[in-house]
């Protein structure tokens, strides 16, 4: 989850509204809004004789020689037949010519790191849009160029490595404007930048840790455009927990800094992402205390969303007896939501009773099958067949013969004319 998604949750608006811009990382396709089981299908009547989609017909895969071998088998080339070879390949492959130019800078670090800088400021000059159909395209450009940093630059010179990946950042904004990023390509692009910026920096033995907990705070401050919360997500590629919660401590500074300026008035944006921020080390360091504590600094009466946060976090991270404290009470349009909290906790800490007794009012709430599967296995085998009494009476004189049809035995009612 990004800052963003973070800082929506917190106050119950959807993510876009907090980083409005044209085209920005977290614009999703529609995908996840149109429901892909009300498509349409042609279905033949005699259907149960025969598919209503004829059978692919699957090609055999051309055998496909393994690396080793490949590997094995080059060696004993000569080293002329191998030039020749690359050769041909470079004349015939713009990828191959650049990457035996870049190979031949081996021996100069710098020279290899000004030559990755060009496309660089290539890209920040650019006065170029990309449309949604290309912008996956550049995306693959932006993260082919990381991996080249990382593969050629990274284990000859880190520091040059992580010059080239803070630059990088610090140009996000620009690569964001060139493209309709619907399809979050240049956010994922972002985000492996900001892996790669971790990796650098810990590659750089020689610098201490309060470097870069100030880098990362400034550089996450400074973001437009949400993607570089992955600093944060994966802060413990470089640092100690003890680091983290030194970084998770600037951003409280941040959140008190703001909360003073908000006094009396409605909490606003910087309150929002400091809370987010320290959600997300609060991840990384597996410590749900910390995020919960941070949120109810600014929200002592949590809504039921923030509850369910607390919630989740602290079943993920294994301590699910902690979780029902949130759990309590009705929370209204969102009660579905806590029953099935509820019944993941039960789950966990083995209370089978309060278990079978969630589970059956979820059944009874949406009649689905997978809540009807649920119940019954956390049944005892004799209750069982009751549990399919009513289920079956339910598929029978339901309203909704969808629902119904997916419930068991439904073939029994089929033969009775039902």
């Amino acid at each position: 989850m990004s800052i963003s998604a973070l800082v929506s949750n917190s106050v119950c608006v959807n993510s876009i509204i907090l980083t409005v811009r044209t085209d920005e990382s977290y614009v999703r396709d529609t995908v996840g809004i149109v429901d892909p089981y009300y498509d349409s299908i042609l279905v033949p009547r005699d259907i149960e004789d025969r598919s209503s989609v004829p059978p692919m017909r699957r090609k055999k895969s051309p055998s496909i020689e393994s690396s080793s071998t490949r590997s094995e088998r080059l060696r004993v080339q000569s080293k002329d037949e191998l030039v020749a070879l690359l050769d041909e390949l470079a004349a015939k492959h713009p990828e191959v010519e650049a990457r035996l130019a870049r190979h031949a800078l081996a021996a100069d670090p710098a020279a290899l790191a000004a030559q990755l800088r060009q496309r660089l400021q290539t890209w920040k000059r650019s006065a170029r849009f990309r449309p949604r159909s290309a912008a996956a395209a550049f995306g693959r450009e932006l993260e082919s160029w990381l991996d080249e940093i990382e593969r050629e630059m990274l284990p000859l010179d880190a520091a040059r490595a992580h010059s080239l990946a803070d630059a990088f950042l610090r140009i996000d904004a620009r690569l964001f404007e060139q493209a309709d990023d619907s399809d979050a390509a240049i956010g994922d692009a972002v985000r492996a930048g900001c892996r790669l910026w971790l990796v650098a920096a810990k590659a750089q033995t020689d610098q201490p840790p309060a470097q870069w907990i100030e880098r990362i705070h400034a550089l996450v401050n400074a973001d437009e455009y949400g993607a570089r919360e992955a600093l944060l997500r994966h802060a413990d590629l470089l640092l100690a927990p003890p680091d983290l919660r030194a970084l998770a401590a600037r951003f409280e500074y941040d959140l008190e800094r703001a909360l003073a300026r908000d006094a009396g008035e409605r909490a606003g944006y910087p309150v929002f992402k400091a809370v987010a921020a320290v959600g997300l080390l609060a991840d990384a360091l597996c410590d749900p205390d910390l995020s919960t504590n941070t949120t109810l600094r600014y929200s002592p009466a949590p809504s039921a969303l923030q509850k369910e946060q607390f919630a989740e976090r602290y079943l993920r991270f294994g301590r699910p007896a902690e979780a029902l404290a949130w759990l309590e009470g009705d929370w209204g349009i969102h009660e579905e939501r806590r029953e099935r909290l509820l019944a993941r906790v039960y789950a966990a800490v083995e209370d089978a009773a309060r278990l079978r007794a969630v589970r059956r009012k979820l059944f009874d709430r949406s009649g689905s099958a997978s809540d009807f599967e649920a119940w019954r296995t956390s049944l005892a085998p004799a209750e069982q067949y009751g549990a399919v009494a009513i289920a079956r009476e339910r598929a029978h004189g339901g309203d909704d013969p969808i629902t119904g049809a997916q419930l068991p035995e439904v073939a029994f009612w089929s033969r009775l004319g039902a």
